[in-house]
């Protein structure tokens, strides 16, 4: 249901749309099982993640969230990679 709501909106947003209807267009991004990645500044891959509601709130501040309440908090610059 989660990973659905992240592969649907990729649809309403522009770039993640063009890259998943012609991901071998984009070699920066791979697509699997209908998601898309990329790498950070430390070449790890990374889900890309569209703007879109779960359940009533944002699916990234719902990971964010998450992850802080699991692991604490690692900084601005690795929560932007």
């Amino acid at each position: 249901e989660f990973l659905d709501a992240v592969c649907e909106g990729y649809k309403n947003e522009s770039l993640l749309a063009k890259v998943a209807a012609q991901s071998s267009h984009y070699p920066q991004f791979t697509e699997k099982d209908g998601l898309l990645y990329t790498k950070n500044h430390d070449n790890e891959e990374v889900l890309c993640l569209p703007h879109v509601k779960f359940k009533g709130d944002s699916i990234i501040t719902q990971i964010i969230d998450g992850a802080h309440k699991a692991l604490g908090h690692f900084g601005a610059q690795r929560t932007a990679d």
